[in-house]
Order: C-alpha cells, then sequence, then structure tokens
C-alpha cells in the first residue's frame, strides 16, 4: 500500500523497504520522503526515459538463465569492477533489449544509492552516478555543438560515467562525423576502463561495416565483452529471448 500521493509514480516504488513495511514508518512526515527527492534528483542526472524507470531484473523472471546473467553483472558492477561491456543485439525491434539494458542500469542506481546512505556519502552530487543515451538523439546534440542549442548536459556524462547505457547504437543517419565522434566516446570509455552496456537492432558485423561504426570502434565494445542476442518476436515473450554466449 503507498505511503503518499506521489508514490505510486516515485522511481523506487518497486524497490521501497518503506512500502513494504521491512522499515519503520512511524517517524514518517506526513507530507515528505526523502528517498524520493534523493530519486527524483538522480534519475533526472541519469536521463532514464520515464517509459523505462521501472524496468527492474525480475521482469525477466521467465527467463532464469538471462535473469541470473543480469544480476552477475550488477554485483559485478556494484562490487566496483571495471571496464565491463555487455552488448544487447538482435534485429527485431520490441524484443526487450532496452528494457533490460535499462534494467540492469536502475538496478544499478538504485543499489548505488542505497550504499551511499549507509556510508553517509553526498547523495546530491553534480556528477550522474549511471547515464542513459538515446543514441540518435546523442549524436543530432553533438551536431549542434558550436551553436547556441547545444546541450553540453545531453552530451557530456557519457565521456566519464561510471555506468553508460548507448541505447540503439548504430540507429539514425550515419555520417563520417558521426562515426568519429562515436569512435572518441567508446575510446574513451575503453581507454578509462569505464562500463558500457549498448543495444542495437544491428549484429556486431553489421556494426563493423564501415558504412555504420566501422571495425576500430566495434573491435573495442566487443573486448572482452559479454554478447546477448535477443530473438523474440514480442518483448512479452521473455522466454524466448536467448543468452548466447560471453567473451568474460
Amino acid at each position: 500500500m503507498y505511503l503518499y500521493d506521489f508514490c505510486k509514480a516515485c522511481y523506487l516504488k518497486r524497490d521501497c523497504r518503506r512500502i513494504t513495511g521491512e522499515l519503520d514508518n512511524s517517524k514518517m512526515l506526513s507530507d515528505f520522503c526523502f528517498s524520493n527527492q534523493v530519486a527524483k534528483y538522480n534519475v533526472e542526472k541519469a536521463n532514464i526515459p520515464l517509459r523505462f524507470q521501472q524496468a527492474r531484473i525480475d521482469d525477466f523472471k521467465d527467463n532464469p538463465k538471462l535473469m541470473a546473467h543480469m544480476k552477475d553483472i550488477v554485483s559485478n558492477l556494484l562490487d566496483g569492477e571495471s571496464g565491463i561491456s555487455l552488448c544487447l543485439i538482435g534485429e527485431k525491434t520490441g524484443t526487450g533489449k532496452t528494457h533490460c539494458a535499462a534494467a540492469v542500469l536502475n538496478h544499478y542506481l538504485v543499489n548505488t544509492l542505497r550504499r551511499r546512505i549507509e556510508k553517509k556519502e553526498d547523495l546530491f552530487q553534480d556528477k550522474p552516478l549511471a547515464y542513459f543515451i538515446d543514441y540518435a538523439l546523442w549524436v543530432d546534440t553533438l551536431r549542434s555543438r558550436y551553436s547556441d542549442e547545444y546541450d553540453s548536459e545531453i552530451v557530456e556524462p557519457a565521456f566519464e560515467v561510471p555506468v553508460l547505457v548507448i541505447d540503439d547504437i548504430g540507429a539514425g543517419k550515419m555520417s563520417d562525423y558521426a562515426r568519429e565522434q562515436t569512435f572518441i566516446l567508446i575510446n574513451t570509455r575503453y581507454s578509462n576502463n569505464l562500463s558500457t552496456i549498448i543495444t542495437s537492432n544491428l549484429s556486431l558485423e553489421e556494426l563493423s561495416n564501415p558504412t555504420v561504426l566501422g571495425k576500430r570502434t566495434v573491435s573495442r565494445i566487443m573486448d572482452n565483452a559479454d554478447i546477448i542476442e535477443f530473438c523474440s518476436t514480442d518483448r512479452r515473450s521473455i522466454n524466448n529471448t536467448f543468452y548466447i554466449g560471453s567473451g568474460r
């Protein structure tokens, strides 16, 4: 049962231990929840689309193998393992690739916030703890870099955030500029041992095509990567989603 009117829309509603009664609510203020304020601030910083803010690993319970693998990835991220690369690919749209990527990111963010609360660390820092970009929008924003329309807050966090989701990489109009900027992003993260999760409707072979991303970029994405291929025709048919291998 929700405690406040805003609980229904809260990012933490599926993880809140006050809603479940695990934590004591007797001293809660009648109209204010600190956790809600922390969540709103950090989700905005993380740029997670509204549609995927409630994505969680438990959504994949019909595929125990995939769910267990996702939990392992989050555990490794939380334990401080760096340079993790996760590729979620499949030519069919609507199969759950973005949902899966967002679920991993959400679990990482929620548990990172919990750890920061326990350690009494800053919960309202300027830099995001994790970040989500729509690839086509990110590239389009970059094209306005030298105009008054440029929004650095969309572009810059992708280069330094510890965990980044690049959704639908390779989508949109590809140009030499787009390929160059994508290489710079991937190479920067690769060189600095930062963790990156990508989704794409293109195969790795198609992404390697010189008219798309090119071999230099894809070789860095694939280095020691976990590769999950989504083969389902319907994202609700999670049992038809197949984990096909790992380079780790």
